[in-house]
């Protein structure tokens, strides 16, 4: 089953790799919105991070599977707007909720994929620079089966 969580995860980073070009800012520049599992020190605003998930196995008679949970997080500075993060937002529930067809590969298949919830933070001094951040956080959750 690990297999799956592995190809699903490495699914989710190309996918939102590949839709976060070009996109508009609140101060008109268009930006190429970085995707991360692990944050760099070198990474630049904005940007989003594959956060935690949650991993539960099931049997059937007739099949066998998971359900997961993951946390997209969307970064960007405080001096900037939470317009920002909301856009980036937007794009990230575009290219997962409920596009089941985008999924798929060795041995297993994605049932289904919904963004379960969406909330924004000011969230304080996270890179230890005292800054303050705008923080996207959003739920999706996905049910994946073996073929």
């Amino acid at each position: 089953m690990s297999d799956m969580y592995e190809q699903v995860r490495k699914k989710i980073y190309e996918i939102l790799s590949a839709s976060l070009n070009g996109v508009t800012l609140s101060d008109g520049t268009t930006a190429s919105v970085a995707v991360y599992d692990r944050v760099p020190p070198s990474a630049t605003f904005p940007y989003v991070r594959l956060g935690s998930d949650n991993y539960t196995r099931w049997d059937g008679a007739r099949m066998d599977g998971a359900e997961m949970e993951i946390t997209i997080n969307t970064w960007q500075k405080d001096n900037a707007s939470r317009l920002d993060v909301m856009r980036i937002m937007d794009r990230v529930r575009g290219a997962l909720h409920r596009c089941e067809g985008k999924f798929g590969g060795a041995g297993y298949a994605v049932a289904r994929i919904a963004c379960e919830s969406e909330q924004t933070l000011h969230a304080p001094d996270v890179a230890g620079d005292r800054s303050r951040y705008w923080q996207g956080v959003q739920l999706f959750k996905i049910k994946v089966h073996r073929v």
